[in-house]
């Protein structure tokens, strides 16, 4: 029976880079010598397949009906001709998984592996908001923004209702902060390698992955003085295109900044990062003792 690897990119943990090199080994033809599809259909610019995710919508516009008719012939070829399939979106973080077998049935006759990477909801939070603040797309503040959010990160729920829905031949979670730096994309194809059907496995995937694609797994942070600095022009009265322009100095100048200023007031108070935590904490036993301790 094929494989159905289902990875739902939890935001902010290494999924566009995972798919960066998804797309990269099935262009090469690295997934093809190991008999595995990471389909082109419906595929953005950075790889993630976000087109697989609008199929699962109740209201789908016409494209949206292609893409899902391409989807469904793919499902039925590899099924044919037992191919492993490779599925990975960060929007399908956002998906209800009960749409998926309602949309494809047919994959009811794969063995449905789920992935997902799960970070600290603290961090995780404070990159969401850095990256809305970064973008100007937010003004309010850290606190507002957990307090307007926090139903989104209880990961037990999120986990939970992924695998009663699909009901997977393994659910394999990973601890971001478990996974040293630079190793989310090894843990990542390490584990697809150790669950493909045994008769399509012939290399090790990670030789495969070109210099270029290497050199893009990392991102240079933020730091908080710089973000304060670019939360305030967010709220200046200034001409949009002026916003714009001192964001992306402040951002250029992030080193210089966190070592220029010495401001009084961080962005992420500290009673707040421990608000979150305590409130999270029950959430996350769940977790650990289910798919952590492993």
């Amino acid at each position: 029976m094929p494989k159905f690897f289902i990875h739902i990119g939890s935001p902010k943990t290494g999924s566009t880079a995972i798919q960066d090199v998804l797309n990269e080994m099935q262009e090469s033809g690295v997934l093809a010598r190991n008999n595995s599809v990471y389909p082109s259909v419906g595929r953005n610019k950075g790889g993630g397949q976000t087109g697989f995710r609008k199929t699962l919508l109740v209201n789908k516009s016409n494209e949206d009906l292609v893409c899902q008719e391409k989807y469904e012939n793919i499902f039925e070829s590899a099924l044919l001709h037992n191919k492993d399939i490779i599925i990975s979106s960060e929007q399908l973080w956002t998906a209800s998984p009960k749409r998926l077998l309602i949309t494809y049935p047919i994959l009811k006759k794969f063995e449905i592996i789920f992935v997902c990477f799960l970070r600290e909801q603290t961090s995780m939070i404070k990159s969401h908001y850095k990256q809305k603040v970064k973008s100007g797309l937010l003004t309010v503040s850290f606190e507002e923004f957990f307090e307007k959010n926090k139903s989104d990160y209880d990961y037990n729920k999120k986990i939970s209702s992924w695998v009663t829905e699909l009901n997977p031949h393994k659910a394999i979670v990973f601890s971001y902060e478990k996974e040293s730096k630079g190793s989310i994309i090894e843990s990542f194809f390490n584990r697809i390698a150790e669950n493909m059907s045994k008769q399509n496995y012939c290399e090790n995937f990670l030789e495969n992955i070109s210099k270029e694609t290497k050199e893009r797994y990392s991102n240079v942070a933020i730091s908080d003085e710089a973000l304060l600095i670019i939360a305030g022009i967010n709220n200046a009265p200034f001409d949009e295109s002026l916003k714009e322009a001192l964001r992306k100095k402040c951002i250029k100048n992030n080193r210089k900044l966190a070592k220029m200023l010495d401001l009084e007031h961080k962005i992420f108070p500290v009673d707040v990062e421990e608000r979150i935590k305590d409130f999270y904490k029950p959430s996350n036993d769940i977790i650990e003792q289910e798919f952590f301790n492993d």
